[in-house]
Protein backbone atom coordinates (compact mmCIF):
# COMPACT_ATOMS: atom_id res chain seq x y z
CA UNK A 1 0.00 0.00 0.00
CA UNK A 2 1.34 3.42 -0.99
CA UNK A 3 0.34 6.55 1.02
CA UNK A 4 1.53 9.64 -0.90
CA UNK A 5 1.42 12.86 1.16
CA UNK A 6 0.25 15.73 -1.05
CA UNK A 7 -0.46 19.41 -0.42
CA UNK A 8 -3.58 19.55 -2.58
CA UNK A 9 -2.04 21.83 -5.18
CA UNK A 10 -3.41 21.94 -8.72
CA UNK A 11 -0.88 19.67 -10.42
CA UNK A 12 -0.89 17.16 -7.58
CA UNK A 13 -4.67 16.87 -7.81
CA UNK A 14 -4.47 16.44 -11.59
CA UNK A 15 -1.93 13.64 -11.11
CA UNK A 16 -4.21 11.95 -8.55
CA UNK A 17 -7.17 12.11 -10.93
CA UNK A 18 -5.10 10.51 -13.70
CA UNK A 19 -3.69 7.83 -11.39
CA UNK A 20 -7.14 6.93 -10.08
CA UNK A 21 -8.07 5.51 -13.47
CA UNK A 22 -4.80 3.56 -13.87
CA UNK A 23 -3.70 2.23 -10.47
CA UNK A 24 -5.85 -0.37 -8.68
CA UNK A 25 -7.66 1.13 -5.70
CA UNK A 26 -6.11 -1.30 -3.22
CA UNK A 27 -2.55 -0.15 -4.02
CA UNK A 28 -2.65 3.47 -2.90
CA UNK A 29 -4.45 5.78 -0.49
CA UNK A 30 -3.52 9.45 -0.91
CA UNK A 31 -3.13 11.72 2.12
CA UNK A 32 -4.02 15.30 1.18
CA UNK A 33 -3.28 18.38 3.29
CA UNK A 34 -4.94 21.35 1.57
CA UNK A 35 -2.95 24.59 1.55
CA UNK A 36 -5.38 26.86 -0.34
CA UNK A 37 -8.68 28.35 0.85
CA UNK A 38 -10.33 27.56 -2.48
CA UNK A 39 -11.24 23.88 -2.11
CA UNK A 40 -13.18 23.45 -5.38
CA UNK A 41 -10.39 21.55 -7.16
CA UNK A 42 -9.95 19.34 -4.11
CA UNK A 43 -13.68 18.59 -4.08
CA UNK A 44 -13.63 17.60 -7.76
CA UNK A 45 -10.58 15.37 -7.24
CA UNK A 46 -12.09 13.64 -4.19
CA UNK A 47 -15.33 12.95 -6.07
CA UNK A 48 -13.40 11.34 -8.92
CA UNK A 49 -11.28 9.31 -6.50
CA UNK A 50 -14.44 8.12 -4.74
CA UNK A 51 -15.99 7.21 -8.08
CA UNK A 52 -12.98 4.94 -8.64
CA UNK A 53 -13.36 3.45 -5.14
CA UNK A 54 -10.39 5.32 -3.68
CA UNK A 55 -11.00 7.02 -0.34
CA UNK A 56 -8.34 9.66 0.37
CA UNK A 57 -7.35 10.85 3.82
CA UNK A 58 -7.90 14.63 4.13
CA UNK A 59 -6.01 16.54 6.83
CA UNK A 60 -8.43 19.15 8.17
CA UNK A 61 -6.26 20.92 10.76
CA UNK A 62 -3.55 22.14 8.43
CA UNK A 63 -0.37 23.67 9.83
CA UNK A 64 0.74 25.20 6.52
CA UNK A 65 -0.50 27.50 3.78
CA UNK A 66 -3.64 29.65 3.73
CA UNK A 67 -5.53 27.26 6.03
CA UNK A 68 -2.97 27.41 8.85
CA UNK A 69 -4.48 27.70 12.30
Amino acid sequence: MYFPLLRGKQYELIALKELSTIVPNDLFKPIIEPVRKNLKQLEVAVKLLNKNKIIPIIIVNSEIGELKG
